[in-house]
């Protein structure tokens, strides 16, 4: 419901007298209300984009030209400019190309903050650009922001590809694409500004779809990225002059599975061999998926974030040493500080148990054992901070008392990491026996290749036979975690296994009054796993026991049923 009461309508400036009558009476809403912006966001953009949007820069300065600000610690700065500045413009870039002469702007004003400190220090050591590589890559991974403002509007692309049937979605379509998809429609004059943004962020979101074939409607054979392989993911073969332009004249209307002969027929032998590899099941839809998995788990020096910004001036030689800083023409005495010299010495004699020099150490560090690469670093640290105190004029410090405020850090810090935990009782795996009016079926795949694909398709099959059967009540049991996640979940409905997974779904809703897919340990799924191994080498199709095991499984069914369950 709608209190138009409460509510008001805004007209462009354009819009003459007698239409805004027109409208209130039509809406029945008598307030006329303008603003240049509602919920954070600029109502009327007109040409100036630099105008409209503004206010995000003011918002971004305020936050970081603070005095507290400019003493932060530069572990402190990079979680202020990560969690608050290059945060300010989310919302927007969600749904505008706020330009990248904008993010430029922004990029510029964040850096100058970045690299002054209480020294009014202004020298940029590194680009910008260095900042903002992925950490994998050395950098900090400060966020390029126009590149994240293309991503943020390819979400919503992408958005409307996974709910078409939304109301933003719908209205969109009705005005823009009214008989085709997304992904086709193209910009227009008099187009809105927000779709304008939008159709970039598609444009972006194109270089990494493809579709998963279902019957093979949709899909057109030569235009459209539907191969799972090579950069275009689209077939190499030239088309020549077959009248054959959907993925659907490539299927076997009989089996629903590939027409060999057709495709051999169309495609160069490497196309026809990544071509017969698609898994397809016959009558799903044809869906649109992201092509690329970025999943992946990069390892990390274990210590605390102040220290791993050090490290990574360390290693990027770009600490403001004396030698550094005569190179900008500033006249220094670039000798080595003395306590620099003195403390290295105490590292070289055993303490530390390194022998590289400090401008190696980081490089060097990896060959060690995590706990002297801690116990390294956080001296280095250390001894870092002495030398500036002393550059500065005070006087240097007590190797013991440096050695001595090392331990206490140390000792700080791993009390934190390391906190005392229950020691954990022995795993013990068994098969265990369902609950009553219950069938429990544990499967499993094998084969030359394509595990994922093995194990969906022995899902499949233990389906077939507790359908076979008449069981209502299923338990399936898997060693395959993320198979079973995927069943649980619509996690992988979009990956080159869903329509097999999406079809094992539909067959338990259809077939069974109530199922479930539960994980287990191997040593659970032993007499599956051996079923599985003797099908690879036999050469029936399907084979069935019904009144004895074979001789392969005797002694693992043995073993589950003996003992309580």
């Amino acid at each position: 419901m709608v209190n138009k009461e409460k509510s008001a309508i805004m007209f462009s400036k354009g819009t003459s007298s007698s239409a805004k009558r027109k409208f209130k009476g039509l809406l029945h809403i008598a307030d006329e209300a303008f603003s240049d912006r509602y919920l954070s966001l600029p109502v009327h953009l007109g040409r100036s984009i630099t105008s409209a949007f503004g206010y995000l820069k003011e918002k971004i300065w305020k936050k970081i030209q603070g005095w507290k600000e400019k003493f932060l610690s530069r572990a402190g700065k990079e979680i202020l400019v990560k969690a608050v500045a290059q945060a300010i413009p989310m919302y927007a870039m969600s749904c505008f190309d706020i330009t990248k002469t904008f993010c430029d702007d922004i990029s510029s004003m964040v850096c100058r903050y970045w690299w002054n400190n209480q020294d009014d220090e202004r020298h940029h050591w590194l680009s910008w650009q260095c900042l903002s590589n992925a950490k994998s890559k050395g950098s900090l991974g400060f966020r390029d922001l126009h590149i994240f403002n293309l991503a943020m509007l390819a979400k919503q692309g992408w958005r409307f590809l996974q709910d078409p049937e939304s109301l933003c979605g719908r209205v969109l379509r009705a005005k823009y694409f009214p008989n085709g998809n997304i992904v086709d429609a193209v910009a227009a004059p008099g187009i809105s500004y927000t779709w304008r943004s939008i159709l970039k962020g598609v444009g972006l979101l194109k270089e990494g779809l493809i579709w998963r074939v279902g019957d093979g409607t949709k899909i057109k054979i030569w235009h459209d990225p539907w191969i799972p392989f090579g950069d275009t993911r689209r077939p190499r073969s030239l088309r020549g002059r077959s009248p054959i332009s959907l993925v659907a004249d490539l299927l076997d209307p009989t089996t629903g599975d590939w027409d060999a002969d057709i495709v051999a027929s169309l495609f160069q032998p490497e196309d026809v061999h990544s071509i017969l590899s698609i898994n397809i099941c016959d009558g799903m839809e044809d869906n649109l998926a992201w092509h690329f998995d970025p999943r992946g788990q990069f390892g990390e020096l274990n210590v605390p974030t102040k220290i791993k910004m050090f490290v990574w001036r360390l290693a990027h030689n770009i600490l403001a040493n004396r030698m550094k800083i005569s190179r900008l023409g500033v006249d220094l005495d670039t000798k080595r500080p003395r306590p620099a010299r003195f403390s290295w010495g105490w590292v070289n004699s055993g303490n530390l148990s390194c022998s590289a020099p400090p401008a190696r150490a980081p490089f060097e560090l990896w060959k060690k054992d995590e706990d002297i690469q801690l116990r390294v670093v956080t001296f280095l640290c250390e001894w870092w901070n002495v030398c500036n105190k002393v550059n500065a004029g005070e006087s240097i410090a007590d190797p013991k008392v440096v050695c001595s405020k090392v331990e206490k850090s140390l000792v700080e810090f791993l009390s934190l990491k390391r906190k005392e935990k229950p020691p954990k009782p022995p795993d013990v795996h068994k098969w265990e026996k369902t609950p009553d009016n219950h069938v429990k079926i544990n499967f499993d795949g094998s084969c030359q290749c394509r595990s994922w694909w093995s194990e969906a398709v022995a899902c499949i099959a233990a389906i077939s036979g507790a359908n076979k059967i008449g069981a209502n009540r299923i338990i399936f049991e898997s060693e395959a975690s993320n198979l079973v996640q995927a069943l649980k979940s619509k996690t992988y409905d979009m990956s080159s296994v869903g329509v097999v997974i999406k079809e094992a779904r539909s067959l338990c809703n259809l077939n069974f009054e109530s199922f479930d897919f539960s994980f287990c340990h191997r040593a659970c799924n032993n007499a599956a796993h051996e079923l599985a191994k003797l099908g690879v080498i036999s050469e029936s199709m399907d084979s069935y026991w019904d009144d004895h095991a074979p001789s392969c499984i005797a002694t693992v069914l043995a073993r589950d049923l003996a003992g309580p369950f």
